[in-house]
């Protein structure tokens, strides 16, 4: 069954006008008609079957049957995203976009795109919010695709300083960032979350941009895992040279099946 995203379910014996962009590629795209079923999602984790009302370039759904309310799913696992915060630096093109797409696929909470001194893309010329809007409507096509029923937030892309200064972690939600020249010397994300797991609610794992850190990123970090004392740790993904998407999936697909674990 298609599906479509909705700001809010419709009420019983009432309708819900979908957005320009949802109605365009109902209609258009798609080629649907009137009394077609779907599933509406509301990114929240409410879903009901809904059939549709087209007139002209504009289209509503209405519940499958009148008496019908939203369906209930707060106890859905697909209604939940898991605790994790993936702090990438902007790749680019398609591996940026590549890289949002399975963010979702794999429950990320939240994806927060990083400026750092060695990112290619040129934010500044289309604006920040520019590129937040298009890597959310990446990530709602994602949503619609892969049975998810929680949207996944795109923030708008920050720079590096600026994130260690007004997203703080906490010990119970730490920051670990992956440091590709830390091998021998940090440990591995997987033992690290291994010894943490009792003790942490969710994580935000750092992944830097292709070419690494710089040296004063680096100095950076390490002074803030100085003073935050256990709410920020460098790891070590391995042995091998990752690309930035590799790394940044790599890291979320352990975190993942860390708080799966947590939760069966």
């Amino acid at each position: 069954m298609k599906r479509v995203l909705c700001d809010k379910l419709p009420e019983p014996h009432g309708r819900t006008e979908l957005s320009a962009s949802e109605s365009l590629h109902l209609i258009q795209v798609l080629r649907m008609k009137n009394g077609d079923e779907v599933e509406a999602l509301d990114g929240q984790g409410g879903v009901a079957h809904v059939y549709l009302e087209i007139a002209k370039d504009r289209a509503f759904i209405r519940l499958k049957v009148k008496e019908q309310t939203p369906a209930e799913t707060s106890s859905d696992s697909r209604a939940h995203a898991l605790p994790i915060r993936l702090e990438a630096a902007i790749l680019k093109g398609d591996a940026m976009e590549w890289l949002v797409e399975k963010a979702v696929e794999l429950g990320v909470e939240e994806l927060i795109p990083v400026i750092t001194d060695h990112t290619v893309v040129q934010v500044q010329k289309k604006g920040a919010s520019a590129f937040q809007e298009r890597w959310q409507k990446i990530a709602d096509q994602s949503l619609k695709q892969c049975g998810r029923l929680v949207k996944l937030r795109i923030a708008e892309p920050i720079a590096l300083e600026k994130l260690l200064a007004e997203v703080r972690p906490r010990t119970e939600f730490p920051r670990l960032w992956a440091d590709e020249g830390a091998l021998g010397t940090a440990p591995f994300l997987e033992d690290v979350l291994v010894a943490a797991s009792g003790g942490i609610q969710g994580v935000s794992i750092l992944i830097g941009p292709e070419g690494g850190w710089s040296s004063k990123e680096q100095e950076m970090m390490y002074r803030e895992e100085e003073l935050l004392k256990g709410a920020m740790q460098a790891v070590s993904l391995g042995p091998w040279i990752l690309r930035g998407e590799t790394a940044g999936l790599f890291a979320v697909s352990v975190a993942g099946a860390k708080f799966r674990a947590k939760e069966e």
